[in-house]
């Protein structure tokens, strides 16, 4: 009886080691890059808006587009858009970037790739 303690004790013991150095890794080598910004490749619009648009556009990220100081993903997140959000673009560069309306006299930048014309 003894013995069968023992070895229960043991084999509990490894199997403890096993679970935690499992989930230790597990729980590291699953960590996401939260400096990405980008959505997934399904969201990306069908109708973007070419240069020099100026209009309503619909946001097609999910579950939401960042908004940006400048027109790249270098430039500091200034707030975010809302998939099906409907927004107001002043400006599309000839890089792929929207110039949008974010407050009565704020703009920030976010990518055409995630906007289709119209609402």
């Amino acid at each position: 009886m003894k013995k069968e303690k023992s070895m229960l004790i043991v084999i509990l013991a490894i199997v403890f080691v096993v679970v935690f150095a499992t989930t230790t890794f597990a729980a590291t080598s699953l960590r996401t890059d939260t400096t990405k910004t980008e959505a997934s490749p399904a969201y990306i619009s069908s109708n973007p808006p070419g240069p020099g648009y100026t209009g309503w556009c619909t946001v097609t990220a999910q579950p939401s587009l960042t908004a940006r100081s400048g027109p790249g993903t270098n430039y500091s997140p200034v707030t975010s858009e809302l998939y099906g959000n409907y927004v107001d673009v002043v400006f599309v560069n000839n890089t792929g970037w929207a110039e949008i309306s974010i407050g009565s006299n704020s703009t920030g930048w976010v990518s055409t790739s995630y906007l289709t014309i119209g609402c």
